[in-house]
């Protein structure tokens, strides 16, 4: 334990204080004995003393019993599996190592973030029961989740395992939003090496249109090296149209034309697959919907 002051520079009325405090000490003509002189001379200084670490903000720091920690599973397709179970793996052997006050919990992350249990001096995790949606990776869900799950007392950290592809919500501020509530984060980095990665990375639409007005849906797409991709665009989940584009090696701009001929609310998703991206499962998936108002004239 240890003591700190949240206003340290008021500590500088003590001094001036005590000179005050002797000065009527010895000056004061008052008749009175020996003994309840010096008495008030204690009170005078016992009570100068408390209102000066009062002012100063006098606080008694003892130390948090225990840590409790929470184990952030990512879930998502973008994540091969072989992946998801060395994390699961990493769980059991890592918790081996934990002191006896310690405390741990499991979660899991996909589209969405769901419990698997909260923090517990054991853990035995041979499977995984909760069942999140995987089509996406929504990391912030993880962390807001993970910080309103810990228990008011002990220190909190929270540990990610994830590839790290974000593709809804915002991890950075759902992180910044954590650490002002106490929270520490780790994270372990998941994920195959792959040679020949394609993803979409921006779909770009317009703010608003008139009815019957043509636009073009972009989309932006990364990868690794230059080959031979399909792009397909769905609306309002609806399948659309496809097109088979040659990616070049970095970042690549494609775009369908589009007219909307009744007012409304539109969602687009774009789907990107490379036969030669070794990602398992639906092939480098970016969902992106973004909504359209078309305003009657």
């Amino acid at each position: 334990m240890n003591f700190q002051f949240t206003n340290p520079i008021w500590l500088l009325l003590w001094p001036i204080g005590m000179v005050w405090v002797i000065w009527l000490f010895w000056r004061t003509h008052v008749q009175i004995s020996p003994w309840r002189r010096w008495t008030a001379l204690v009170l005078r200084v016992l009570v100068l003393t408390c209102l000066v670490l009062a002012v100063a903000g006098l606080q008694w720091l003892r130390p948090m019993e225990g840590m409790n920690l929470f184990y952030a599973l990512d879930r998502s397709d973008s994540l091969p599996s072989s992946q998801q179970e060395l994390a699961r793996t990493y769980v059991n052997k890592s918790f081996a190592f934990k002191k006896p006050s310690d405390k741990a919990g499991v979660l899991v992350f996909g589209s969405d973030a769901s419990l698997e249990f909260g923090p517990n001096a054991a853990l035995d995790l041979q499977k995984i029961k909760a069942v999140v949606p995987t089509e996406r990776t929504d990391i912030a869900a993880a962390i807001r989740l993970g910080t309103a799950a810990f228990p008011e007392t002990g220190q909190k950290r929270l540990l990610l395992l994830s590839d790290g592809n974000e593709n809804v919500g915002d991890a950075i501020a759902a992180a910044t939003a954590a650490k002002s509530l106490g929270v520490t984060m780790d994270v372990i980095p998941l994920g195959a090496a792959r040679g020949n990665d394609v993803s979409i990375q921006k779909l770009s639409l317009p703010n608003n249109l008139k009815k019957g007005q043509t636009f073009e849906v972009k989309i932006f797409a990364q990868a690794d090296k230059a080959q031979t991709a399909t792009v397909r665009l769905f609306r309002n989940d609806q399948y659309l149209d496809s097109q088979n584009v040659e990616l070049a090696a970095g970042k690549n701009l494609f775009s369908f034309p589009q007219t909307l001929d009744q007012p409304g609310f539109y969602s687009y998703d774009i789907q990107l697959e490379a036969a030669n991206d070794k990602s398992p499962k639906i092939i480098a998936q970016s969902t992106l919907p973004t909504s359209v108002a078309t305003p009657p004239l």
